[in-house]
């Protein structure tokens, strides 16, 4: 009787490992491949120095004023962007699953009954060979 529990067993656990498998299916899909070819330059636009010595006389005195401005212009980028599209199919795989087999409500309230009533007959199976034992 183990013999036979054991290679039931043995099935089912076969039968849930090796029961579904996923199906890998190889779809092309369009890309668009963008090149982009530039030409930049960098360069300091422009400088601007400007200084100078003021001398003011007011009676018997003097004044000396000494000023320096130095104005930078930011960097400037001077570039040329050339861009060019090129469509390309390229086929990479993808995981594809369809479910065949969906279970309506009432059949897996019929499931769950039947795996009640297989446990119940598997107690009363276990109970009647221990009390053919004793």
């Amino acid at each position: 009787m183990k013999k036979i529990i054991y290679f039931i067993l043995a099935l089912v656990l076969c039968s849930i490992t090796f029961g579904c498998k996923t199906k890998l299916v190889h779809v092309p899909v369009e890309t668009i491949k963008k090149e982009k070819e530039y030409i930049d330059r960098w360069h300091r636009d422009s400088i601007h120095v400007k200084d100078s010595i003021i001398i003011n006389k007011a009676g018997d005195t003097i004044f000396i004023e000494k000023y320096k401005y130095i104005y930078k212009d930011k960097v400037v980028k001077d570039s040329i962007f050339i861009t060019d599209s090129i469509k390309i199919n390229v086929p990479y795989s993808v995981e594809f699953v369809k479910e065949v087999n969906l279970l309506h409500n009432w059949q897996i309230i019929l499931m769950c009954l039947g795996g009640v009533l297989i446990g119940y007959l598997g107690f009363i199976v276990i109970r009647k060979i221990k009390i053919n034992k004793s």
